[in-house]
């Protein structure tokens, strides 16, 4: 859920209203982030804040070898399942992690399917600054039609408190226990 997002910071802020755009669209988003930064957490806000979001089919390209992430793209080209039309959102996790093959693939089913959507997760964002990556640049510019940046939490220590509240609400709902807050020292 977007309201999962905690944060006041100038960056937060602007990250939950570019989720918010990207939910209200069908383009494609590429999110970036350092990990931990929750990447998987906003593609998945934003692909259930649709009002029919069909299925998420989320893929982790840095765990999966070429033969098995090639196999389950060509799967995802049968736009038709049964008697109804399948829209699906395609989750495309650590996108920068993808073979050059893999890349090819991913390429070729951006043009031939126009009824699924790509989201994707990239530790950095593409462009003139990683054009030495080997990562493909029709793919790039394919992927990123929206490109959102999650900014690490040490780069914006504003957001400590919330969180910790969060966390310590979220511990008192388990735990039985009813802590209040925490010591200014302590924070």
């Amino acid at each position: 859920r977007l309201d999962r997002l905690l944060g006041d910071s100038p960056s937060m802020r602007r990250a939950r209203a570019q989720i918010e755009l990207a939910a209200d669209s069908r383009a494609n988003v590429l999110i970036v982030g350092a990990e931990g930064t929750g990447k998987d957490h906003a593609a998945k806000a934003i692909h259930y804040a649709q009002r029919d979001p069909g299925e998420l089919l989320p893929v982790d390209c840095n765990v999966l070898d070429d033969n098995l992430l090639q196999s389950t793209l060509r799967a995802i080209r049968s736009p038709v399942v049964g008697s109804r039309q399948r829209r699906a959102t395609l989750l495309l996790n650590d996108v920068d992690q993808l073979s050059a093959a893999a890349q090819s693939d991913l390429t070729e089913l951006l043009a031939e399917a126009g009824s699924v959507r790509i989201l994707a997760t990239a530790r950095r964002p593409f462009g003139p600054a990683n054009d030495g990556t080997g990562f493909s640049h029709a793919l790039a510019c394919a992927l990123s039609t929206i490109t959102i940046e999650l900014v690490p939490l040490h780069q914006r220590l504003e957001d400590l408190p919330i969180l910790v509240q969060a966390l310590l609400e979220d511990a008192n709902r388990h735990d039985g226990k009813q802590v209040g807050g925490i010591a200014p020292d302590a924070l």
